[in-house]
């Protein structure tokens, strides 16, 4: 059963996009939500306050809140990434569209995130951040890749679980 899930945040309003979808999930499993903040990149200073205005805009979502995750620096995801395994059931994460040209030259905070943990990752696409939080996204698809590093039966019950939650 899935008891915490974070969404991963960097910062940037196409984060964001997220937001709903591990809102509505946590919802759902009735788990803690978890903000993670990762700022990897040393050139743009870290908002502070950040992660408190987006728990303020989400103060009315009928979601549990666990405690809030910060991690700065150029191996930010990597520390991330093992804070999550044994204590994180799922990680959202936003990420926009891309060609695979830009993919192989500039990887992605998912992707990065997705190289270094086997805690199950969702990764949301889109382009255009939602203005509302509370919005409930639709859950009708799920890609699961079959190749790679081990698949790990937890990620499967995971998935089932999303499954039997969103019809």
């Amino acid at each position: 059963q899935m008891n915490r899930i974070a969404v991963v945040l960097d910062g940037s309003p196409l984060g964001e996009l997220a937001i709903p979808y591990a809102r509505r999930l946590a919802g759902m499993a009735n788990a803690k939500l978890q903000l993670a903040l990762i700022r990897e990149s040393t050139i743009t200073p870290s908002r502070s306050g950040y992660l408190r205005t987006i728990a303020t805009r989400l103060d009315d979502a009928d979601v549990r809140f666990g405690n809030s995750l910060l991690f700065n620096g150029s191996n930010a995801a990597q520390r991330f990434s093992e804070a999550a395994e044994g204590s994180i059931d799922l990680i959202v994460v936003a990420t926009r569209r891309r060609s695979a040209l830009s993919r192989a030259c500039w990887s992605s905070l998912a992707d990065r995130i997705l190289q270094r943990t086997s805690v199950p990752v969702l990764i949301v696409r889109g382009s255009i951040p939602p203005s509302d939080l509370h919005w409930s996204p639709p859950l009708r698809r799920i890609l699961v890749p079959l190749v790679g590093p081990a698949l790990h039966c937890e990620g499967l019950s995971t998935l089932a679980e999303i499954g039997e939650l969103t019809n």
